[in-house]
């Protein structure tokens, strides 16, 4: 009877060993173990209060195994990944990537970088002194006294390289038409050589200032307007009028400066050689308290052909329209002309660039006195001519 029930236990206790091979291949073939890649990106603790990093770390992969129906649940909220960087040093760190929390069941069989680089830099501090950035003018007549701001120095504090990029620190203040004191407490900016503002990377201590800058009233005292013009027209050319708008200005300045003045002067007009016209814009030239509302007039050098008068002698007189089979005789072949124009034109005229001719028309036999008419280039103009007129004499032609 013992032998039988001992043989009934030995029996069960195999079917349970079969039954548990046979469940775990089952699960084997279901619900296999299987492996997954993830990626993360890695926390980094433990920086140094005076250190900063500089370039974002590249996130890194992690090779997961577990079974398939865990695996695949498996979020990145549940995994923790880290690196150390206690104790790091300015410049590049190569920093061990650790696991921290992980779900039950999964394993982490590979971190893919077992090793990132970490760049960091120092935070330093440096004092800067401000600058005073002023938009616009003051009003018509005014001046800005001697400019007072509160502190006149700060601390810039940030990453080592952004620090050193700061090339000033800036207060900008609109002061336009501005005709009572000033007094404004401005926001700094800390400016890059490149002029870009860098405020969001720097802590500046105190990050405003207070602004006071009296504004004064100024005497003024007007001023004709003199265009300084040098050089000479060209040949056969003249300076006929100088025209300048405004012909004076109201000019603002402290008193002693105005004592000093007669006129407001342009800069150097240069007309040499000119044969035309000169319009220009030119500045004029002021000492620096000399306040004026605007600093350009507009200067017109009128400029022309030198005119004159001559007198051309012994042009030779034509006689025109002769009737056939007459002939005709003046009693002065010759004339003098006084004419007008161009200097260049009319001294370079020649007795043959005039025509001068008494018209025979219908005209007959005998004697006749005749206007002198003349043909001149163009642009002279006739002033006299001696004789005006001239005795024709018309006789029958002979034949033979």
């Amino acid at each position: 009877m013992d032998k039988l029930l001992e043989k009934h236990v030995v029996a069960r206790f195999i079917s349970l060993v079969l039954a548990f091979f046979l469940w775990l291949s089952v699960v084997n073939e279901q619900n296999p173990e299987i492996d997954r890649t993830i990626t993360l990106q890695p926390q980094l603790r433990g920086l140094p209060a005076d250190m900063v990093i500089i370039e974002e770390v590249d996130p890194v992969s992690l090779r997961l195994r577990g079974r398939r129906n865990d695996i695949f649940e498996v979020g990145a909220e549940e995994l923790e990944v880290y690196a150390s960087l206690s104790g790091v040093g300015e410049g590049e760190n190569e920093i061990e990537v650790r696991v921290g929390r992980q779900p039950a069941g999964i394993k982490v069989m590979e971190i893919i970088p077992a090793h990132i680089l970490v760049q960091t830099e120092g935070i330093i501090q440096e004092q800067r002194e401000i600058q005073l950035s002023l938009k616009g003018e003051p009003a018509e007549g005014h001046a800005l006294g001697e400019k007072h701001f509160t502190p006149a120095q700060v601390i810039v504090e940030g990453p080592r390289g952004i620090v050193e990029e700061i090339a000033r620190v800036v207060a900008r203040l609109d002061i336009s038409e501005a005709v009572n004191d000033i007094q404004e407490v401005v926001l700094l900016q800390a400016l890059s050589r490149q002029g870009s503002v860098l405020n969001e990377d720097v802590i500046i201590r105190p990050e405003v200032v207070e602004i006071k800058i009296p504004v004064m009233e100024l005497p003024s005292k007007v001023l004709e307007i003199k265009p300084h013009i040098t050089g000479e027209a060209a040949e056969g050319y003249q300076v006929d009028e100088v025209v300048v708008v405004p012909t004076e200005l109201r000019v603002y300045a402290p008193l002693e400066v105005l004592d000093q003045m007669s006129q407001l002067e342009t800069v150097p007009i240069d007309i040499e050689g000119a044969t035309a016209d000169i319009i220009l814009e030119p500045r004029l030239l002021v000492p620096n308290e000399i306040q004026l509302p605007f600093n350009r007039v507009r200067v017109t050098v009128m400029v022309s052909e030198k005119t004159g008068e001559r007198k051309v002698r012994e042009v030779p007189i034509k006689i025109n329209n002769l009737e056939e089979g007459l002939a005709a005789e003046l009693d002065s072949g010759i004339i003098d002309v006084t004419i007008f124009g161009s200097s260049n034109q009319i001294n370079s005229l020649q007795p043959r660039d005039i025509t001068a001719f008494v018209d025979t028309n219908n005209l007959g036999v005998g004697q006749h006195r005749l206007k002198v008419r003349l043909e001149l280039p163009f642009g002279i103009q006739r002033i006299a001519v001696d004789p005006e007129e001239v005795t024709v004499t018309i006789t029958e032609a002979s034949r033979g």
